[in-house]
C-alpha cells in the first residue's frame, strides 16, 4: 500500500485525496524516494532500508562507546541488530523507518551532556526537535523517546 501511494505521489496524485491509506505522510515520501532511485523496482526502497539500519548501528555504537567501551558497544549493537531483524521479519514497516530518527536523537542528546549551554547544544536540541517531527509524521505514537528527552 505504501508503494501504491508513493507511486501516485510521483505521478502527481495527492496522498489521502487521490490515493488513500491511514499511515503518516513520511512513509510515502521515503518510499517515493526509493522508487525515484530505482523506478519500477523495490530495490531503491530496500537500499534505503539497508542504509538506514547501517546508520542506526553506527549511531548506536557511537552513543554507547563513550560510556561502555568499544567491546561492549559492539556486542550491544550486533546483538540488538540481530534482535531487531528478527522482530521486523521482512521489513517495510513504519516502525523501522522511525529507528533512524530515534537513534540520531539519542546520539545528539548524549552529546549535549558533554557541552550543555553551548551553541552546539542549542543546534542539537533543534535537530532533536526536527527528528521528533519526522518520527511523528511516520507514526504519531512513536513520540515517547522525545517526551523522555524533554523530561530529562
Amino acid at each position: 500500500m505504501f508503494i501504491y501511494v508513493a507511486d501516485g505521489l510521483l505521478s502527481g496524485d495527492l496522498p489521502y485525496a487521490d490515493r488513500w491509506d491511514h499511515k503518516g505522510p513520511m512513509i510515502y515520501l521515503v518510499d517515493a524516494l526509493g522508487r525515484m532511485l530505482t523506478p519500477g523496482s523495490r530495490a531503491g526502497i530496500n537500499l534505503l532500508e539497508m542504509l538506514s539500519f547501517l546508520l542506526c548501528g553506527a549511531l548506536a555504537f557511537l552513543t554507547l562507546r563513550p560510556a561502555f567501551g568499544r567491546t561492549a558497544a559492539g556486542i550491544a549493537v550486533i546483538s540488538g541488530g540481530v534482535l531487531v531483524a528478527g522482530f521486523l521479519g521482512r521489513g517495510k514497516l513504519t516502525e523501522e523507518w522511525a529507528l533512524l530518527p530515534q537513534f540520531a536523537a539519542l546520539f545528539l542528546f548524549a552529546r549535549i551532556g558533554a557541552t550543555p549551554g553551548s551553541r552546539g547544544a542549542a543546534i542539537s536540541l533543534l535537530a532533536i526537535g526536527a527528528l521528533g517531527a519526522a518520527a511523528f509524521l511516520l507514526r504519531p505514537n512513536l513520540v515517547g523517546l522525545w517526551l523522555a528527552i524533554g523530561a530529562a
